[in-house]
């Protein structure tokens, strides 16, 4: 019987991704999403408490991802290291979110362009303005160890920043830009964001 309950949730979560992508959270009803699971209106209301429950449970893999790899960064030990100042560095890092745009498309479109209305309708906010303050917390600690280093840098551009970063994964989702190009624009983006932060940070050449 457990076996059957697990089959019927899957079934139910399958089907409501494919609404979800193809009408949003909004246009999207449970009673649509359990017509097309092959069973009652209210029997769905068994496997998920409300639509947004439902909801949620889809992209919780792709968020957790995300919240974890902000947590990384969080906790991240900023050192005047040569690699970690290096061109190559930042590139590495800048492929590393390419390959999971790439790998989470569909997951991403949802959260950017189908999920008004639901609670995860402000999470590219949320992120934006976490990226912001773990930069922030990154420059005070640099102002503190790194003496010839520029840190008198304003939270209003961070915060620009780190907006320019969310709304190129936004570009990319919008137009379906594809890995090959994403390749491509990525080495233009970070030469213009890595040259541009090494001048304003006054960082010498190494």
């Amino acid at each position: 019987m457990q076996v059957k309950k697990e089959e019927i949730r899957k079934r139910i979560l399958d089907v409501a991704r494919k609404k979800f992508i193809q009408n949003g959270f909004i246009e999207t009803s449970m009673r649509t999403i359990a017509k097309k699971s092959n069973i009652t209106t209210s029997n769905i209301y068994n496997y998920f408490e409300k639509k947004d429950s439902l909801f949620a449970e889809i992209l919780k893999p792709t968020i957790s991802k995300i919240n974890e790899t902000l947590k990384i960064l969080e906790n991240f030990k900023v050192k005047e290291e040569k690699d970690f100042w290096s061109f190559e560095f930042s590139k590495k890092q800048f492929d590393f979110l390419m390959q999971f745009v790439h790998k989470n498309r569909e997951d991403l479109d949802l959260i950017l362009f189908k999920s008004h209305g639901s609670s995860i309708q402000d999470f590219k906010d949320e992120v934006i303005e976490k990226y912001t303050e773990i930069n922030m917390k990154h420059l005070k600690f640099l102002s503190k160890t790194h003496t010839g280093m520029n840190t008198n840098v304003s939270r209003f551009f961070i915060h620009n920043v780190s907006s320019f970063y969310a709304n190129i994964i936004n570009e990319i989702i919008m137009h379906n830009i594809s890995y090959e190009r994403m390749k491509k624009y990525s080495e233009e983006i970070i030469t213009f964001v890595y040259y541009g932060y090494k001048e304003l940070m006054e960082l010498e050449d190494g």
